[in-house]
C-alpha cells in the first residue's frame, strides 16, 4: 500500500464556528479514526475515536466548552492524519 491517505476531509463548517461545527469527510476503508483537536499552545482539547464507512461521512463537534481561539483539527490513524484549521468565535 503506497502513502496515500485513507481520509480526505472536504470541509469544516461553519468555520468561524460559535460552538459546533460538523467535519465532513470520505473515507476509502470502514475503520477506527483518532479525532484530535489542539489548541495553538498544543493542548489537548478533544481526543475521541471515529467509527467511519466507506465513502461520505460526517462528526459534529462539540465546541461549547472551548474558548475562543484557532484550533487544529486532526484526523487519522497511525499512517496518515490530516490537519485543518477551526476557528472558534462566541
Amino acid at each position: 500500500r503506497d502513502n496515500q491517505p485513507s481520509v480526505d476531509v472536504h470541509t469544516i463548517y461553519p468555520n468561524p464556528t460559535k460552538g459546533s461545527a460538523d467535519l465532513v469527510f470520505s473515507s476509502e476503508e470502514k475503520e477506527k479514526l483518532n479525532l484530535r483537536v489542539y489548541s495553538l499552545l498544543g493542548n489537548l482539547v478533544i481526543n475521541t475515536e471515529v467509527a467511519t464507512n466507506v465513502g461520505l461521512n460526517s462528526v459534529r463537534l462539540n465546541l461549547n466548552d472551548v474558548e475562543n481561539g484557532v484550533y487544529l483539527v486532526q484526523l487519522g490513524n497511525n499512517n496518515n492524519i490530516t490537519t485543518h484549521k477551526l476557528i472558534v468565535n462566541k
